[in-house]
């Protein structure tokens, strides 16, 4: 038994059904006529030709040229699929088609080339040029087949969808999408950073070659300087710049913040990267280069080096070392950056984690960056704690306005002098 369908404002040819029927024999899953859509000004053939043309793709990104009256199938196997959703208002055929190839693939499709079928767009009724009801058929989509999409088709589906039916809820869809998946997420807190924030946001979304999707989180906390007008172009051109209003008040609390909010929201989370808002990924690869290095899953916490920028100048390097797993190495260095020697300073802010490792930043005025990267260190042995000194992750801006504030003044050494008190202390528990 086959089962042809045939939409109330739509026409067959007077032989659709013959040609329908001579396919019948080889018992194909379905049987697929080619469909003209009838427009105002002009008509628009279908052209399909072989069931190659029919991929899961192809559906989730739109329709490649099988809805409604032009479908036939075996009965046996769209009741086995459980029919049409009906609690689709738009998107139904795609959303049949999706569950069908899912479960019969389509190498036992036949295709008819001949149009015989023509589907009138014109009439207000037709779904399509219902926009409210098209609106809300695409959230269920989306919503319903989220998890089938990879990033490339799902950036394709949704501009079309923006460009044909005026779709305005794809920044909703593509959170929920970031939600489901493993993403690298970027963590960039951010207290009036319109003067150097382009360059950090540049040097994140030129960023390839990484298996997962990468996902800057930006979080607000009390800037009064407008930003936002400053990467407006960005913050409308990708969706992978997610912005939400924190509360801080420190830089410690603010990462904590924000850290907080993606490990709550996004539970799917790989890895952690810090950036300040004054900072620069160094190279277009350097994300791909440490999602490789987690690859081994007994790594849990990666420090990378980075160049010492003031002004648009290199100053300096700073490197991670192997050394940092010697307690004798490092509590001399700790202690000479109580002394205040900021060349024994600890590459801190390349410090990048997974999830389970994290670990909230202490609240510390100055150098909260440096007792995160101890207690990582207390916690984890070697082969769990990677110092890669050949990795170079950022270029750190020493002239940052908090670096330079606290230079001046007496937390500065304090909190590294606590942080030496600190170390001896446990290493010698």
């Amino acid at each position: 038994i086959y089962i042809a369908i045939l939409d109330d404002d739509d026409i067959w040819h007077s032989k659709h059904l013959a040609l329908c029927a001579q396919k019948m024999p080889n018992n194909p899953d379905a049987i697929f006529c080619n469909l003209t859509r009838v427009y105002q000004q002009y008509k628009d053939p279908g052209t399909l030709q072989s069931y190659e043309d029919l991929t899961i793709p192809k559906f989730l990104y739109g329709n490649p040229g099988v809805q409604g009256s032009n479908m036939c199938f075996r009965f046996e196997a769209i009741d086995s699929i459980g029919g049409f959703d009906e609690t689709l208002k738009s998107c139904t055929d795609r959303d049949l088609m999706i569950r069908f190839l899912e479960k019969f693939g389509n190498s036992n499709i036949d295709i008819i080339e001949k149009q015989t079928v023509w589907h009138d767009a014109r009439s207000p009724d037709c779904v399509t040029n219902n926009l409210e009801n098209k609106a809300s058929g695409l959230d269920s989509f989306y919503q319903k087949h989220l998890h089938r999409f990879d990033e490339d088709t799902l950036k394709h589906s949704l501009l079309r969808a923006e460009r044909l039916f005026s779709y305005q809820n794809a920044k909703k869809v593509w959170q929920q999408y970031y939600q489901q998946q493993e993403i690298i997420a970027i963590v960039m807190p951010l207290f009036n950073g319109a003067k150097s924030i382009q360059k950090s946001i540049h040097s994140v979304v030129t960023q390839n070659k990484t298996s997962r999707p990468i996902v800057l989180f930006i979080g607000n906390d009390g800037s009064t300087d407008n930003w936002e007008s400053e990467i407006a172009n960005y913050l409308d051109n990708y969706h992978n710049i997610i912005v939400t209003n924190i509360s801080g008040g420190s830089p410690a609390k603010a990462r904590n913040a924000l850290t907080q909010y993606i490990l709550h929201f996004y539970p799917n989370t790989y890895i952690l990267c810090r950036l300040d808002a004054d900072d620069e990924l160094c190279s277009t690869t350097t994300l791909s280069e440490i999602e490789q290095l987690f690859e081994d899953d007994k790594v849990q916490a990666v420090l990378c080096s980075n160049y010492q920028i003031q002004g648009d100048y290199i100053v300096g390097e700073n490197r991670a070392n192997d050394d940092f797993h010697n307690n004798q190495y490092m509590s001399r260095r700790l202690l000479a950056m109580a002394s205040g020697n900021f060349e024994a300073e600890l590459p801190s802010c390349n410090l990048c984690l997974r999830p389970s490792a994290y670990l909230p930043y202490p609240d510390e005025s100055s150098g909260e960056d440096h007792w995160l990267v101890i207690q990582t260190l207390l916690q984890f042995p070697k082969q769990a704690f990677l110092m890669v000194p050949q990795q170079m992750y950022c270029r750190y801006n020493i002239d940052g306005n908090t670096t330079q504030k606290n230079k001046t003044n007496t937390t500065y050494i304090n909190s590294r002098r606590r942080l030496y008190e600190y170390y001896i202390h446990n290493i010698n528990r």
